[in-house]
């Protein structure tokens, strides 16, 4: 239970009572699914991870940075960017559940990805990065969600879109059949839209090491969900040809 975790948080993230940093310039428009365009000023955590909209993953925190940086997400209830090392790109992840807490601070936390986000390039004034507590970073990003306007009205061309997304759907759901993916794209898959479903068919696929980073990258920038749908076709159609190759 996340609300009866708090007094142990208070407790136990930080070491000797160190000051945890101001969180007040985190408005509460990051707690209500902020829109396109939306700029908000958040920590930064970078982790050699995706997360996706919509998907739950789990990390072990046991930097002091990162340990601040949770306990004020928690007291606050915001979320912090979560970006993979060298990457202007990233997620906003909240934190679901606290699943551990070491004698020492350090975390077992499960996380749900939120929107999208690109780092606004802040020169100077109130956009350039700042540093915190035990060296947390804090910029400022832009929220982007996939172009609605690719889609317009339904029209031949959206027909058309609509027919190909349902057919990637459903090729994906096929492919996925006889691997560690069936699972993930067979519920998916009847459960939620072309979207959601494309981003957890990117999260199941992101921990696959033979997948490169380039791909990856590729699937957390995409704002055209036929052209995320391909490339995880992509995707899946290398990952069955090495497969073969190693039999």
């Amino acid at each position: 239970n996340l609300q009866a975790s708090k007094q142990i948080i208070s407790d136990l993230f930080v070491p000797n009572n160190a000051k945890v940093g101001d969180n007040s310039n985190v408005g509460n428009e990051v707690v209500k699914s902020p829109s396109a365009g939306t700029k908000l000023r958040i920590p930064i955590a970078s982790f050699n991870m995706h997360i996706f909209p919509g998907a739950l993953i789990g990390v072990y925190v046991f930097e002091p940075r990162y340990k601040s940086m949770v306990k004020s997400c928690i007291e606050n209830t915001t979320p912090f960017g979560l970006r993979f090392p060298g990457s202007k790109l990233g997620c906003l992840a909240y934190v679901s559940e606290v699943r551990g807490i070491g004698e020492n601070g350090e975390s077992l936390l499960l996380l749900r990805g939120g929107n999208r986000f690109a780092e606004v390039d802040g020169i100077g004034g109130n956009d350039k990065p700042t540093f915190g507590d035990f060296g947390l970073e804090y910029d400022t990003v832009e929220i982007f969600e996939d172009n609605q306007e690719l889609y317009g009205d339904f029209d031949k061309d959206a027909e058309r879109r609509l027919v190909t997304e349902l057919e990637l759907r459903k090729k994906i759901v096929e492919m996925a059949k006889d691997t560690d993916y069936h699972d993930v794209a067979d519920a998916f898959g009847r459960n939620c839209n072309a979207s959601e479903f494309s981003f957890h068919v990117a999260q199941a696929l992101s921990y696959n090491q033979n997948i490169p980073l380039q791909e990856k990258n590729k699937w957390a920038s995409s704002v055209n969900v036929n052209e995320r749908l391909e490339l995880l076709v992509g995707a899946l159609e290398s990952l069955k040809i090495e497969e073969k190759f190693n039999r």
